[in-house]
């Protein structure tokens, strides 16, 4: 009976496929992590907030701005986090957005954050 030599594995069969799907993997599972780096996070001071429906209502008015992926208002500190590409959306048009909304951005206490 001949020897067969030993067939050749195929990629998706190997360590180095196993390795870099691990790899990619943690990559992915921790990115919220890291993606300070690709979105800009904006905390800015807003007056005439008194419950939570001013947060509210300044949520759903700066989500429809595009390229926001993340607000979070609070009355309690008066104050507005705002991650947004800068690409798709400036800084002016989320104050703009929350100014037509009757509260009141102050302009003097914009501050970006890493």
């Amino acid at each position: 009976m001949p020897c067969e030599p030993p067939k050749k594995k195929l990629f998706f069969q190997s360590k180095k496929f196993l390795a870099l799907i691990t790899i990619l993997s943690f990559l992915l599972i921790t990115f919220p992590t890291y993606s300070k780096f690709f979105f800009s996070n904006n905390q800015n001071i807003v007056s005439g907030m008194t419950c939570s429906s001013c947060e509210l209502h300044i949520e759903s008015e700066v989500k429809k701005l595009p390229g926001v992926s993340l607000v979070k208002a609070s009355y309690e500190k008066e104050s507005t986090t705002v991650e947004f590409d800068e690409q798709k959306v400036k800084i002016d048009k989320i104050i703009e957005a929350i100014n037509l909304t009757g509260y009141k951005v102050e302009q003097g206490q914009k501050q970006m954050k890493e």
